[in-house]
């Protein structure tokens, strides 16, 4: 247990703690952690699932009176991922604040942060305008209106991904546009470079009769080169190998790792005509409510007699490992165990 907590020791120089602060969240989460795993109830379960990840971590997260950039990453993302404090400090320590921009013809384009985990990574950024710059806006636009045929996302390697861009904020008085830009992928996302370029900034929406209706903000091109620099909290997913798919078959589950992000699975089963998405992901809060985890996408590669495949799941709202009890992968139910 040591070495591991030795290894997240590690992680908290890259965050913005006094040394002090550090020292003392340390001895302090290491402790805690001993005696949670020495006095916690034992549970009897068919089906248990071990995540390979320190309580220490968990209790330093919810427990860290943070100073620094922390606190500018959560405000940036809690309207759209969670207001609680638990959920600020789990962003502030898997996002960064960012501030890059580049303008073109009176409008800027702004980078304001990035959260994520090994596989998925969500960016926020701004259009603004100065007054000078005449930019018209329809009324009540719906979240989904940016126009992503003029969008594109271009990593140096060949990184497969899937994303999608949605409007979160607009405001004619102060002159701008906020969206969120999720991505997700069944390789890794993290430590990569990428560039948004965006052609003629234009909205798409359907009207009442199901047209089409399109808008021009703003003509030009605008090219911004971000990297995915952020510290990943996904665990590693132990126990029983085998669960059921929706339609009743079983598949063996190879690889899987879960975070406050979002979900990632490898695992195969007799080869069939569509395997991509046989089995949704649900999560039991400690509360006793429950959170779904939309699925993205995947691949598939066929065996001789199987199919392996990748499923990458993604999650609307912050969800802290340690208020995680249990979670449904298709039919079958694990307890989360943290021993």
């Amino acid at each position: 247990m040591r070495s591991e907590f030795n290894e997240y020791k590690q992680e908290l120089q890259h965050l913005q703690y006094s040394s002090e602060q550090k020292k003392q969240l340390a001895t302090t989460s290491l402790h805690r952690a001993e005696f949670e795993r020495k006095h916690a109830p034992k549970r009897h379960s068919k089906r248990r699932m071990t995540v390979s990840i320190v309580a220490a971590i968990l209790v330093l997260i919810i427990t860290a009176g943070a100073v620094g950039s922390w606190k500018s990453v959560a405000e940036l993302f809690a309207p759209y991922f969670g207001t609680s404090k638990k959920q600020a400090e789990v962003m502030g320590v898997m996002g960064t604040a960012l501030d890059e921009s580049v303008t073109q013809n009176g409008v800027t384009l702004t980078a304001n942060g990035i959260i994520g985990d090994k596989y998925n990574a969500c960016m926020l950024y701004t259009l603004s305008w100065d007054k000078e710059t005449s930019v018209e806006l329809p009324d009540n636009l719906p979240a989904d209106t940016w126009d992503t045929s003029n969008t594109k996302l271009l990593f140096k390697d060949e990184t497969p991904k899937f994303w999608n861009a949605t409007i979160v904020q607009v405001s004619k008085e102060k002159r701008q546009i906020k969206f969120l830009l999720r991505l997700s992928s069944e390789q890794p996302v993290i430590q990569k470079e990428f560039t948004l370029h965006v052609r003629d900034i234009q909205l798409c929406w359907p009207d009442e009769t199901g047209e089409t209706q399109t808008h021009l903000v703003a003509k030009g091109n605008w090219e911004l080169t971000t990297k995915t620099d952020y510290s990943d909290l996904s665990c590693k997913l132990k126990g029983d190998k085998t669960f059921e798919l929706l339609d009743g078959h079983k598949a063996t589950l190879n690889e899987a790792y879960l975070s406050p992000l979002g979900a990632y699975f490898v695992w195969t089963a007799p080869e069939a005509s569509d395997y991509s998405h046989a089995f949704d992901i649900t999560i039991t809060k400690t509360d006793g409510t429950t959170v779904s985890m939309q699925y993205v996408g995947g691949t598939t590669a066929y065996q001789k007699k199987t199919a392996r495949y990748i499923s990458v799941f993604r999650s609307d709202t912050i969800l802290p490992l340690d208020d995680m009890e249990r979670v449904t992968v298709g039919k079958t139910t694990y307890t989360l165990s943290r021993d």
